[in-house]
């Protein structure tokens, strides 16, 4: 029986080629965590780049933050997520409305990317992407979503497939 063992299929597609690279896991996952943490932390001082003291500000609280400094160094998938919600964010806070199809679609490639790293995030970005629908002819919405969900619905079509189940074993587990 095919078991998927792991709730976050991208942080799994991530850290296998790393391996593959460096030929163990532990610290290459550590380190793709530390880096992606980086990436995070300087992303949001890069958004509050006009006003310098916010960014500082930012910096202060998450390399003070004990769970950000023990989460950003665990290996888990944390630090992906985090930048995947920082770039999801920052894009949707500066999106023009109503929106292009094209910046739409590269929210919705973010929030599938999201929901690969994690499918309980889908909660956090909800309303953003409820919001998307607004002033918008529903069936345009409902082709640009269905274009930038697209590597989630492959993986859940394989998932279906391969495992026989739309969720991974863990989080049946857990309920």
């Amino acid at each position: 029986e095919r078991v998927q063992t792991y709730t976050h299929p991208l942080w799994l597609f991530l850290l296998v080629p790393l391996r593959a690279v460096t030929g163990e896991i532990y610290y290459t996952s550590m380190i793709a965590s530390i880096v992606l943490s980086l990436a995070t932390a300087l992303l949001l001082v890069r958004n509050t780049a006009d006003q310098r003291r916010m960014g500082l500000f930012i910096l202060g609280i998450l390399f003070l933050s004990r769970s950000f400094i023990d989460y950003s160094t665990s290996g888990l998938e944390n630090p992906l997520a985090n930048l995947l919600l920082v770039l999801f964010f920052g894009r949707w806070l500066v999106l023009k409305r109503p929106a292009g199809d094209r910046d739409l679609v590269i929210l919705w490639l973010l929030a599938s990317a999201i929901l690969l790293c994690r499918l309980d995030l889908g909660l956090v970005i909800l309303p953003a992407l409820v919001g998307l629908f607004r002033h918008r002819p529903w069936r345009r919405s409902v082709t640009v979503m269905a274009l930038g969900l697209t590597p989630l619905f492959l993986w859940e079509l394989f998932s279906l497939i391969y495992y026989g189940s739309l969720v991974p074993n863990t989080a049946l587990a857990k309920l």
